[in-house]
Protein backbone atom coordinates (compact mmCIF):
# COMPACT_ATOMS: atom_id res chain seq x y z
CA UNK A 1 0.00 0.00 0.00
CA UNK A 2 1.38 3.43 -0.89
CA UNK A 3 2.06 5.78 2.00
CA UNK A 4 3.05 9.43 1.99
CA UNK A 5 4.03 9.82 5.67
CA UNK A 6 6.05 8.05 8.35
CA UNK A 7 4.32 7.37 11.71
CA UNK A 8 5.94 7.84 15.10
CA UNK A 9 8.64 10.04 16.60
CA UNK A 10 11.65 7.90 15.75
CA UNK A 11 13.68 8.55 18.93
CA UNK A 12 15.63 5.31 18.82
CA UNK A 13 16.31 5.24 15.14
CA UNK A 14 19.73 3.75 14.47
CA UNK A 15 19.55 3.39 10.73
CA UNK A 16 17.57 5.42 8.27
CA UNK A 17 18.44 4.71 4.65
CA UNK A 18 16.36 6.90 2.40
CA UNK A 19 16.38 6.73 -1.37
CA UNK A 20 13.65 6.86 -4.03
CA UNK A 21 10.42 4.88 -3.54
CA UNK A 22 6.77 4.63 -2.67
CA UNK A 23 6.85 7.12 0.17
CA UNK A 24 6.42 10.65 -1.11
CA UNK A 25 7.07 12.64 2.09
CA UNK A 26 8.20 12.04 5.67
CA UNK A 27 6.23 13.61 8.55
CA UNK A 28 7.25 13.54 12.20
CA UNK A 29 4.31 12.89 14.54
CA UNK A 30 4.05 12.36 18.27
CA UNK A 31 4.79 9.02 19.77
CA UNK A 32 7.27 7.43 22.16
CA UNK A 33 7.56 4.02 20.54
CA UNK A 34 10.90 2.28 20.42
CA UNK A 35 11.84 1.34 16.88
CA UNK A 36 14.27 -1.18 15.54
CA UNK A 37 16.50 0.04 12.69
CA UNK A 38 14.28 1.20 9.87
CA UNK A 39 15.19 0.92 6.23
CA UNK A 40 13.32 3.26 3.91
CA UNK A 41 14.96 2.17 0.71
CA UNK A 42 13.03 2.22 -2.56
CA UNK A 43 10.65 5.06 -1.76
CA UNK A 44 9.91 8.38 -3.42
CA UNK A 45 10.97 10.68 -0.61
CA UNK A 46 11.96 14.17 -1.67
CA UNK A 47 12.45 15.76 1.78
CA UNK A 48 12.78 15.07 5.50
CA UNK A 49 10.99 16.93 8.33
CA UNK A 50 12.97 19.33 10.54
CA UNK A 51 12.07 17.14 13.54
CA UNK A 52 14.63 14.63 12.35
CA UNK A 53 17.14 16.82 14.15
CA UNK A 54 15.60 15.66 17.45
CA UNK A 55 16.65 12.07 16.85
CA UNK A 56 19.46 12.06 19.38
CA UNK A 57 20.17 8.36 18.96
CA UNK A 58 20.50 8.58 15.20
CA UNK A 59 23.67 6.74 14.28
CA UNK A 60 23.91 7.60 10.60
CA UNK A 61 21.70 8.72 7.77
CA UNK A 62 22.28 7.39 4.29
CA UNK A 63 20.54 9.12 1.42
CA UNK A 64 22.16 7.13 -1.35
CA UNK A 65 21.36 3.51 -2.29
CA UNK A 66 24.97 2.74 -3.17
CA UNK A 67 26.17 3.87 0.24
CA UNK A 68 23.43 1.85 1.90
CA UNK A 69 24.45 -1.29 0.05
CA UNK A 70 28.11 -0.61 0.76
CA UNK A 71 27.47 -0.17 4.47
CA UNK A 72 25.59 -3.45 4.63
CA UNK A 73 27.64 -5.70 2.33
CA UNK A 74 31.01 -3.91 2.04
CA UNK A 75 30.58 -3.82 -1.73
CA UNK A 76 29.21 -1.44 -4.34
CA UNK A 77 27.19 -3.12 -7.06
CA UNK A 78 26.69 -1.01 -10.17
CA UNK A 79 23.95 -2.53 -12.28
CA UNK A 80 23.75 0.11 -15.03
CA UNK A 81 26.09 2.44 -16.87
CA UNK A 82 24.09 5.39 -15.53
CA UNK A 83 24.83 4.29 -11.97
CA UNK A 84 28.54 4.06 -12.75
CA UNK A 85 28.59 7.53 -14.34
CA UNK A 86 26.62 8.96 -11.40
CA UNK A 87 29.10 7.51 -8.91
CA UNK A 88 31.98 8.97 -10.90
CA UNK A 89 30.36 12.41 -11.04
CA UNK A 90 29.60 12.41 -7.31
CA UNK A 91 33.15 11.40 -6.41
CA UNK A 92 34.49 14.22 -8.58
CA UNK A 93 32.13 16.94 -7.43
CA UNK A 94 31.47 16.11 -3.78
CA UNK A 95 34.55 15.55 -1.59
CA UNK A 96 32.41 14.54 1.41
CA UNK A 97 30.69 11.82 -0.65
CA UNK A 98 34.03 10.57 -1.92
CA UNK A 99 35.29 10.49 1.67
CA UNK A 100 32.31 8.32 2.69
CA UNK A 101 32.97 5.90 -0.14
CA UNK A 102 36.64 5.61 0.77
CA UNK A 103 35.86 5.06 4.43
CA UNK A 104 33.34 2.31 3.72
CA UNK A 105 35.55 0.68 1.10
CA UNK A 106 38.57 0.71 3.38
CA UNK A 107 38.60 -3.04 4.06
CA UNK A 108 37.51 -4.49 0.72
CA UNK A 109 37.84 -1.81 -2.00
CA UNK A 110 35.40 -3.83 -4.08
CA UNK A 111 33.15 -2.42 -6.79
CA UNK A 112 31.21 -4.82 -8.99
CA UNK A 113 30.43 -3.40 -12.44
CA UNK A 114 27.68 -5.89 -13.29
CA UNK A 115 26.54 -3.71 -16.21
CA UNK A 116 29.68 -4.79 -18.06
CA UNK A 117 28.93 -8.47 -17.68
CA UNK A 118 30.03 -11.32 -15.40
CA UNK A 119 33.71 -10.93 -16.34
CA UNK A 120 33.73 -7.45 -14.79
CA UNK A 121 33.47 -8.45 -11.16
CA UNK A 122 36.18 -6.21 -9.75
CA UNK A 123 37.02 -2.53 -9.52
CA UNK A 124 39.74 -2.83 -12.16
CA UNK A 125 37.64 -3.82 -15.17
CA UNK A 126 40.31 -2.75 -17.64
CA UNK A 127 42.96 -5.34 -18.33
CA UNK A 128 45.57 -4.62 -15.65
CA UNK A 129 48.99 -6.19 -15.26
CA UNK A 130 51.96 -5.40 -13.09
CA UNK A 131 54.80 -4.53 -15.47
CA UNK A 132 57.51 -3.55 -12.97
CA UNK A 133 58.25 -2.89 -9.31
CA UNK A 134 60.19 0.11 -8.07
CA UNK A 135 61.37 1.02 -4.59
CA UNK A 136 60.93 4.29 -2.79
CA UNK A 137 61.15 5.48 0.80
CA UNK A 138 57.91 3.66 1.66
CA UNK A 139 58.93 0.34 0.10
CA UNK A 140 58.23 -1.40 -3.25
CA UNK A 141 55.74 0.26 -5.60
CA UNK A 142 54.11 -1.64 -8.46
CA UNK A 143 53.85 -0.06 -11.91
CA UNK A 144 50.87 -1.08 -14.02
CA UNK A 145 49.94 -1.78 -17.62
CA UNK A 146 46.30 -0.91 -18.36
CA UNK A 147 44.30 -1.72 -21.47
CA UNK A 148 40.72 -0.64 -22.14
CA UNK A 149 39.05 -2.68 -24.85
CA UNK A 150 35.86 -0.61 -25.01
CA UNK A 151 34.83 2.95 -24.21
CA UNK A 152 32.66 1.60 -21.40
CA UNK A 153 35.76 0.29 -19.64
CA UNK A 154 37.02 3.87 -19.33
CA UNK A 155 34.41 4.55 -16.65
CA UNK A 156 35.58 1.94 -14.10
CA UNK A 157 39.17 3.03 -14.69
CA UNK A 158 38.26 6.64 -13.95
CA UNK A 159 36.38 5.56 -10.81
CA UNK A 160 39.44 3.63 -9.67
CA UNK A 161 41.61 6.71 -10.27
CA UNK A 162 39.23 8.88 -8.26
CA UNK A 163 39.19 6.50 -5.30
CA UNK A 164 42.87 5.53 -5.30
CA UNK A 165 45.11 8.60 -5.09
CA UNK A 166 48.22 6.50 -5.76
CA UNK A 167 46.98 4.76 -8.91
CA UNK A 168 47.65 7.76 -11.19
CA UNK A 169 51.33 7.55 -10.27
CA UNK A 170 51.47 3.79 -10.82
CA UNK A 171 50.17 3.53 -14.39
CA UNK A 172 53.21 3.18 -16.63
CA UNK A 173 51.63 1.87 -19.85
CA UNK A 174 48.14 2.75 -21.11
CA UNK A 175 46.51 1.18 -24.19
CA UNK A 176 43.43 2.92 -25.61
CA UNK A 177 43.45 1.48 -29.12
CA UNK A 178 40.43 0.89 -31.40
CA UNK A 179 37.98 2.75 -29.16
CA UNK A 180 37.00 5.33 -31.83
CA UNK A 181 37.77 8.13 -29.41
CA UNK A 182 37.18 11.63 -30.75
CA UNK A 183 39.33 13.16 -28.03
CA UNK A 184 41.85 11.95 -25.49
CA UNK A 185 40.12 11.47 -22.10
CA UNK A 186 41.28 14.25 -19.71
CA UNK A 187 42.32 11.79 -17.01
CA UNK A 188 45.18 10.61 -19.24
CA UNK A 189 47.05 13.87 -18.68
CA UNK A 190 47.06 13.27 -14.92
CA UNK A 191 49.15 10.11 -15.26
CA UNK A 192 52.44 11.80 -14.48
CA UNK A 193 54.55 8.63 -14.65
CA UNK A 194 53.08 7.36 -17.92
CA UNK A 195 55.85 6.11 -20.23
CA UNK A 196 54.01 4.50 -23.15
CA UNK A 197 50.67 5.66 -24.53
CA UNK A 198 48.93 3.77 -27.33
CA UNK A 199 46.14 5.70 -29.10
CA UNK A 200 46.11 4.03 -32.51
CA UNK A 201 42.91 3.38 -34.47
CA UNK A 202 40.78 6.13 -33.00
CA UNK A 203 39.10 9.22 -34.46
CA UNK A 204 41.34 11.91 -32.98
CA UNK A 205 41.50 15.18 -34.93
CA UNK A 206 43.81 17.03 -32.54
CA UNK A 207 46.15 16.50 -29.62
CA UNK A 208 45.58 19.01 -26.78
CA UNK A 209 48.45 21.02 -25.38
CA UNK A 210 48.07 19.14 -22.10
CA UNK A 211 50.15 16.38 -23.70
CA UNK A 212 53.15 18.40 -22.56
CA UNK A 213 52.35 17.45 -18.95
CA UNK A 214 53.38 13.82 -19.55
CA UNK A 215 57.03 14.47 -18.78
CA UNK A 216 57.94 10.76 -18.49
CA UNK A 217 56.49 9.78 -21.88
CA UNK A 218 58.87 7.75 -24.03
CA UNK A 219 56.58 6.35 -26.72
CA UNK A 220 53.40 7.75 -28.26
CA UNK A 221 51.32 5.76 -30.74
CA UNK A 222 49.00 7.94 -32.83
CA UNK A 223 48.69 5.89 -36.02
CA UNK A 224 45.39 5.64 -37.90
CA UNK A 225 43.71 8.79 -36.63
CA UNK A 226 42.72 12.01 -38.40
CA UNK A 227 45.42 14.39 -37.22
CA UNK A 228 46.53 17.37 -39.30
CA UNK A 229 49.36 18.55 -37.02
CA UNK A 230 50.92 18.23 -33.57
CA UNK A 231 50.89 20.95 -30.87
CA UNK A 232 54.04 22.86 -29.95
CA UNK A 233 53.78 21.39 -26.44
CA UNK A 234 55.45 18.29 -27.84
CA UNK A 235 58.67 20.23 -27.34
CA UNK A 236 58.22 19.70 -23.57
CA UNK A 237 58.44 15.90 -23.84
CA UNK A 238 62.17 15.68 -23.15
CA UNK A 239 62.19 11.89 -22.74
CA UNK A 240 60.13 11.07 -25.83
CA UNK A 241 61.93 8.49 -27.96
CA UNK A 242 59.53 7.68 -30.80
CA UNK A 243 56.16 8.61 -32.31
CA UNK A 244 54.02 6.70 -34.78
CA UNK A 245 51.85 8.84 -37.06
CA UNK A 246 51.05 6.40 -39.87
CA UNK A 247 47.73 6.86 -41.67
CA UNK A 248 47.17 10.44 -40.52
CA UNK A 249 46.59 13.13 -43.19
CA UNK A 250 48.98 15.67 -41.56
CA UNK A 251 47.78 18.12 -44.20
CA UNK A 252 47.24 21.31 -42.21
CA UNK A 253 48.17 24.76 -43.53
CA UNK A 254 51.44 24.72 -41.55
CA UNK A 255 54.13 22.07 -41.07
CA UNK A 256 52.65 19.25 -38.98
CA UNK A 257 55.54 18.96 -36.54
CA UNK A 258 56.90 21.33 -33.88
CA UNK A 259 60.62 21.90 -33.44
CA UNK A 260 62.19 18.69 -32.17
CA UNK A 261 65.82 19.75 -31.85
CA UNK A 262 65.32 20.19 -28.10
CA UNK A 263 64.34 16.52 -27.70
CA UNK A 264 67.62 14.60 -27.62
CA UNK A 265 65.95 11.22 -26.95
CA UNK A 266 63.67 11.37 -30.00
CA UNK A 267 65.08 8.88 -32.51
CA UNK A 268 62.39 8.55 -35.17
CA UNK A 269 58.90 9.39 -36.35
CA UNK A 270 56.87 6.93 -38.38
CA UNK A 271 54.79 8.59 -41.14
CA UNK A 272 53.26 7.75 -44.50
CA UNK A 273 55.53 8.07 -47.53
CA UNK A 274 53.28 10.79 -48.97
CA UNK A 275 53.72 12.89 -45.82
CA UNK A 276 57.49 12.40 -45.82
CA UNK A 277 57.73 13.52 -49.45
CA UNK A 278 55.34 16.46 -49.01
CA UNK A 279 57.29 17.93 -46.09
CA UNK A 280 60.77 16.99 -47.26
CA UNK A 281 61.49 14.63 -44.37
CA UNK A 282 64.71 12.66 -44.49
CA UNK A 283 64.42 8.85 -44.33
CA UNK A 284 66.10 7.28 -41.35
CA UNK A 285 67.55 4.23 -43.14
CA UNK A 286 68.65 3.25 -46.63
CA UNK A 287 65.67 0.91 -46.83
CA UNK A 288 63.27 3.76 -46.11
CA UNK A 289 65.08 5.92 -48.67
CA UNK A 290 64.65 3.25 -51.36
CA UNK A 291 60.95 2.98 -50.57
CA UNK A 292 60.51 6.73 -50.98
CA UNK A 293 62.43 6.71 -54.25
CA UNK A 294 60.74 3.74 -55.87
CA UNK A 295 57.17 3.75 -54.63
CA UNK A 296 54.64 4.55 -57.34
CA UNK A 297 51.93 7.16 -57.02
CA UNK A 298 49.34 4.37 -56.95
CA UNK A 299 50.97 2.60 -53.98
CA UNK A 300 52.18 5.65 -52.08
CA UNK A 301 49.41 5.39 -49.48
CA UNK A 302 50.27 1.79 -48.67
CA UNK A 303 53.73 2.46 -47.26
CA UNK A 304 55.09 4.09 -44.15
CA UNK A 305 58.67 5.04 -43.38
CA UNK A 306 60.79 6.10 -40.44
CA UNK A 307 62.08 9.66 -40.74
CA UNK A 308 64.76 11.56 -38.87
CA UNK A 309 63.01 14.03 -36.52
CA UNK A 310 66.04 16.32 -36.42
CA UNK A 311 66.58 16.78 -40.14
CA UNK A 312 64.19 17.83 -42.90
CA UNK A 313 62.34 20.98 -43.89
CA UNK A 314 59.32 20.25 -41.73
CA UNK A 315 61.05 19.80 -38.40
CA UNK A 316 63.91 22.31 -38.31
Amino acid sequence: MKKSFLPGKLLSLLLCAITASLFGQAHAVVGDGQFAPINLNFNQLTSLPPEIGCLKNLDYLITDPLLCDLKRRKIIVLETKDEAELLLDKCRDRPSYKKQILRLLKDTNHIAHEWLGPEAASAHVANRKCCSTEKNAKGPVEKYFYECKSQDQLIPLQIALELDKNLAEQIQILVLQRLWLKEIPPFVFKLKNLERLFLENNSLTEIPGAIGELQELRFLGLGRNNLSCLPVEFELLKKLGSITLDKNPLNGPRPPFPHFEGLPELKFISVDVAVAIRWGLEPLTDGDRKIMEKVSSEDIRKFSVLVNPHRGNAVI
